[in-house]
C-alpha cells in the first residue's frame, strides 16, 4: 500500500515543493534621488493655516459664551 500525504500528494511530489530555489540574480542598489523640500513646505502653510483658523474658532466661540 502506497502511503500519502493528507493533502493527497505523493512522496516525490512533496518533497519538490520543498527544493530549494535558485539563486537571486544580485542587483546593486538604486541610486537615491533626493526630493525638493519646497513641496512639503506647500503642506505645512496649509496646516499653518488650518491651525489659525482653528484657534480663531475657538476664540470666536470663547468670545460668544462670555458675553452671553
Amino acid at each position: 500500500m502506497v502511503q500519502s500525504h493528507p493533502t493527497g500528494l505523493s512522496k516525490n511530489n512533496l518533497l519538490k515543493l520543498f527544493e530549494p530555489r535558485p539563486p537571486l540574480e544580485y542587483k546593486p542598489p538604486s541610486e537615491k534621488r533626493k526630493c525638493p523640500h519646497c513641496i512639503s513646505d506647500c503642506f505645512l502653510t496649509l496646516f499653518s493655516r488650518a491651525l489659525n483658523l482653528l484657534s480663531l474658532g475657538m476664540h470666536l466661540r470663547l468670545f460668544r459664551t462670555c458675553q452671553l
